[in-house]
């Protein structure tokens, strides 16, 4: 007997070392036929005493295999819930087809709450779901993970998923694109419509973007296998921020976009490059500010020539220096210009300007991208993204022109769903009666059920035919993903801790908007806080130093819900009221 010193395989091998067929062509059709359609044929066999061909011809399975299948039954070989299941060779597959569903369909639904999960992250997920199922699996006990084999199978059993690189997307706007809000929009926007009878080239969108000297690209190169560290060349470790403002129509007209650099004074190589018309300012910050908004505005209505008869619809974020801004909205309404504040809805997404700064860096090799090259490469950028087609595109599939308030689905907000909270009804909704046959699965541990369990003998007169009876076929999880893995749920916030820097979804030029604006605003804080020393009273230095409190230091209720200021516990701020000289929460 000779003994041979064999390693274990590696992952993605076979018993023999060698890398395991990914792309496997059956050679036969055997056992193709359906689970769900050999469990009504056995069904029809055992209760109805049907015979085998008319079972096998109205359910298009396998003669013998039906045959086979009620004989181990009537034999106890198998039990009724494994009947119908489907088995190749040696090799079978660890979940169920209806375990294997499930799990797809909680992978889909943490994807679109944007908690999608890593490949890692689903190979462990399948590890714990068969191991707190008692499924049994040859999964790796040492890892705690399902192989990559399997996750690729999976993959290619279910081709609606797919591994793609997530886009970040920002707390705000995933909590601010909610339905109420959406739908408030379309609302408003189409009282807009209805009163002005806007045109395309009428209907305009503003927003503003950063732009960076350095590329945030992680596009994949090819490199020399080995190397622990792949480098590509950037102008600096962080780069620094360029505001661009740009508008366009619904009709594909493009205003002349306002950059803003972080300067404090006015270089004229910033303009070089630039598109044309295209108006340069410069601010400590990089940031748009209230005053750089309304020097946009009157921009705007240079190269739009808003009238009475023919004004133009503006549509913006919730900006506090778009929508908190006096001058804005007084200069918008002397012009004729509507204003409208929207959820986080995102038009058209046409950056080029990665891609130009890598070309840049090649094209001039010892030298990095500064603010003097920043205009030049966006211009040129901006001569690429800023087309017809996109501002079409970007209107379109929002649904603001042509004029579509359906156009987002129950898909497209299911990432608010994670913060949203639903009252619960104070009484119990009834479903309708529905009869289900649930057949249990050998796999699955017992545990108490909620459901109805029909048995399934002669004595029970159902219809069974496949178009009238609702078959549940419970092979699904004993312990399932969201039990393992809960979906997450943000608690309720107070109120008053939302941004009070960010305006709500209205239309900014109407009246009720203006006059509470000026009344917010005048409401100034004052900066003194209560039971302050006033005074030090004291008539030699031996004596100790005794506060006194003015007449109004006393414990005083908020003027709008009441609380006293001893109570308060949260540390937030409170301002006086100059006109009522009452205090509030700030």
């Amino acid at each position: 007997l000779i003994a041979v010193n064999m390693k274990p395989p590696t992952v993605g091998q076979n018993r023999w070392g060698n890398s395991m067929v990914s792309n496997y062509v059956r050679k036969t059709n055997r056992q193709s036929w359906d689970e769900s359609s050999m469990l009504l044929a056995i069904k029809s066999v055992i209760d109805d005493k049907n015979s085998y061909t008319k079972a096998s011809t109205n359910y298009n399975v396998p003669h013998s295999t039906l045959q086979d299948r009620v004989k181990k039954i009537k034999d106890g070989k198998i039990e009724y819930g494994s009947s119908a299941s489907i088995v190749l060779g040696n090799y079978k597959k660890v979940f169920n087809t209806e375990q294997e569903n499930e799990l797809a369909e909680y992978i889909k639904d943490m994807e679109s709450r944007l908690f999608g999960l890593t490949q890692q992250s689903v190979r462990k997920l399948a590890f714990q779901l068969a191991d707190r199922n008692g499924i049994q699996h040859t999964f790796n006990m040492n890892t705690g993970m399902a192989g990559k084999d399997w996750l690729k199978g999976f993959l290619k059993r279910h081709t609606e998923l797919s591994v793609r690189a997530p886009e970040p997307t920002s707390a705000a706007r995933a909590m601010g694109f909610n339905q109420p809000v959406v739908m408030n929009f379309y609302e408003l926007l189409r009282q807009c419509y209805d009163k002005y009878k806007f045109s395309a080239d009428r209907v305009f969108n503003v927003d503003e973007s950063g732009l960076s000297n350095v590329a945030k690209s992680r596009a994949k190169i090819i490199a020399h296998k080995g190397r622990k560290q792949v480098g590509k060349l950037s102008s600096a470790e962080r780069g620094q921020n360029v505001t661009v403002t740009i508008c366009m129509s619904a009709s594909g007209n493009f205003i002349p976009p306002l950059m803003i650099f972080p300067r404090v004074r006015m270089n004229p190589d910033f303009i070089d490059g630039a598109p044309p018309a295209t108006i340069v300012v410069c601010h400590p910050s990089g940031w748009m500010q209230s005053h750089i908004f309304v020097q946009w505005l009157e921009h705007f209505i240079k190269h739009t020539n808003p009238t009475e008869s023919n004004p133009a619809l503006l549509l913006l974020d919730g900006h506090a220096t778009h929508v908190k801004n006096l001058d804005v909205i007084d200069l918008a309404r002397k012009k004729n210009v509507i204003i409208l504040c929207f959820p986080h809805i995102q038009l058209t997404v046409c950056n080029h300007l990665i891609q130009q700064l890598d070309y840049w860096l090649v094209n001039h090799p010892g030298r990095v991208v500064g603010l003097h090259q920043i205009s030049k490469i966006f211009g040129e950028a901006y001569i690429k993204a800023a087309n017809i087609r996109n501002a079409c595109s970007g209107f379109k599939k929002t649904g603001i022109f042509p004029f579509d308030p359906e156009v987002f689905t129950e898909v497209d907000f299911a990432a608010t769903e994670t913060t949203n909270l639903i009252q619960e009804p104070t009484e119990p909704v009834v479903a309708a009666h529905q009869i289900e046959i649930v057949i249990p699965n050998n796999n699955i541990a017992p545990e108490a059920s909620t459901s109805c369990n029909i048995p399934l003998n002669n004595s029970v007169d159902i219809d069974v035919s496949q178009d009238n009876i609702n078959i549940k076929n419970i092979n699904t999880f004993n312990v399932s993903p969201e039990m393992i893995q809960p979906i997450p749920k943000i608690p309720a916030r107070s109120s008053r801790l939302s941004n009070s820097r960010r305006g709500k979804t209205a239309i900014i030029t109407a009246s009720p908007y203006k006059n509470d604006l000026e009344d917010s605003q005048n409401i100034k804080p004052v900066k003194r806080s209560f039971f302050e020393n006033k005074t030090v009273c004291h008539t030699k230095k031996s004596m100790k130093k005794r506060a006194t409190c003015s007449k109004d230091d006393v414990d005083v209720q908020c003027l709008y819900c009441s609380e006293l200021y001893t109570t308060n516990t949260n540390g937030e701020k409170w301002i006086k009221c100059t006109t009522c000289k009452n205090w509030l929460h700030e």
